[in-house]
């Protein structure tokens, strides 16, 4: 089975596969472009949640299911409450409409980017 490609990524870079040995390329080179496409962690996860993510797999079978689309509600206040203790004075985040749980940072960027960005618009990224 032949694999296939938008036009415009075969028009631009030749097809799929070559996309991100380009990205990589850019990423290790001398301009600032950041390689969102993969990870290549130089760590271990903690051994707590090495440890929590063993038991949901072993232990927890009803547990060990796909989330909401938003992310677990427990999960939600969890981090809403993280970011009340970690920015006193803060905007107290709503769980339920104002925290959503993703799969990655590419993930979030282009939920992010879809929700708020037309074709045309001009943005800036700063560090």
């Amino acid at each position: 089975m032949m694999s296939r490609v938008s036009s415009r990524i075969s028009r631009e870079y030749g097809g799929g596969a070559k996309v991100w040995g380009e990205i990589t390329k850019l990423a290790l080179g001398p301009n600032i472009v950041a390689d969102l496409g993969q990870g290549f962690p130089d760590f271990e996860g903690s051994s707590k949640a090495r440890g929590e993510a063993s038991n949901a797999i072993l232990n927890m079978k009803r547990e060990n299911q796909y989330s909401l689309v938003p992310g677990l509600p427990l999960l939600r206040q969890s981090l809403s409450d993280y970011y009340a203790k970690s920015y006193p004075g803060s905007k107290k985040l709503d769980p339920e409409t104002e925290v959503v749980v993703t799969a990655s940072g590419t993930e979030a960027l282009y939920a992010s980017f879809q929700a708020l960005v037309d074709p045309g618009d001009e943005f800036l990224v700063s560090r």
